[in-house]
């Protein structure tokens, strides 16, 4: 085999290799409880549209995935029902700085899963609202592995290590892609930069990597990357926090 087929099989064998999906988007949007990007979220009857505990005014829904449209492996890691991603991105004042919205968990970002039943609730939505792209697929892409830096890591914890070459080559050629993708590994733009979960300290596992200008016209910070993440103990918490 190729010293590329031997990193390979090494980390397959250490359990580091991971399936990845590629959204398929189209314009626009159909129903409230389908997956999407921005548009109408669903929310309970008679709820309000989410506001940032920062300012006080609605915050941008980012990101809705049904679970039950989700390939069947990440179903067994997202749950049930509808995850939700709400980020405030007021610059008057400038609650992602104020509330250091990068970090897990911030004031002005709201990451949570809801159980529908029934219509839901009636509203207009908040001006400016970014416009909604429909996630109509999910287009499986190449098996992913970790960064050099989490496979050293995650590889030491099996008394295993990377050679230099093995480094440079995961580098180059193995490492996770960028762009907006379910599941597969994170593209850190610094470090790992897992959240830990508020009640059991456990790492959580991202789930969706949001990337800057791409279905969404936002910027994380100068060009970075966001990711959402959910607790394997406790599937009610959820973050997201991103990296530039």
């Amino acid at each position: 085999m190729s010293e590329l087929e031997n990193l390979q099989s090494k980390l397959k064998q250490a359990g580091l290799s991971r399936s990845v999906w590629q959204p398929f988007i189209e314009a626009g949007e159909k129903h409230r409880t389908e997956s999407k990007f921005s548009g109408k979220a669903w929310l309970h009857t008679e709820e309000n549209w989410p506001l940032c505990q920062h300012c006080q005014t609605p915050m941008q829904m980012m990101l809705q995935l049904n679970c039950a449209d989700l390939p069947a492996e990440m179903q067994t890691i997202a749950g049930t029902g509808l995850i939700q991603l709400f980020y405030c991105i007021n610059t008057d004042p400038f609650c992602a700085i104020d509330c250091e919205a990068w970090y897990p968990f911030a004031k002005s970002v709201l990451a949570r899963r809801v159980l529908p039943d029934g219509e839901g609730a009636e509203y207009v939505l908040p001006e400016k609202s970014f416009p909604a792209k429909r996630i109509i697929g999910w287009e499986a892409g190449s098996e992913e592995y970790p960064s050099p830096e989490e496979a050293m890591d995650l590889l030491a914890e099996q008394d295993a290590v990377l050679s230099d070459g093995e480094y440079d080559l995961l580098l180059e050629e193995l490492g996770p892609a960028a762009g907006e993708k379910l599941g597969g590994w994170p593209a850190w733009a610094q470090g790992v930069e897992y959240p830990s979960c508020p009640h059991c300290k456990v790492p959580m596992q991202v789930i969706f990597q949001l990337d800057s200008d791409q279905n969404l016209p936002h910027s994380w910070g100068d060009m970075g990357m966001g990711h959402l993440s959910v607790c394997k103990k406790h599937p009610d918490i959820l973050a997201f926090g991103w990296a530039c």
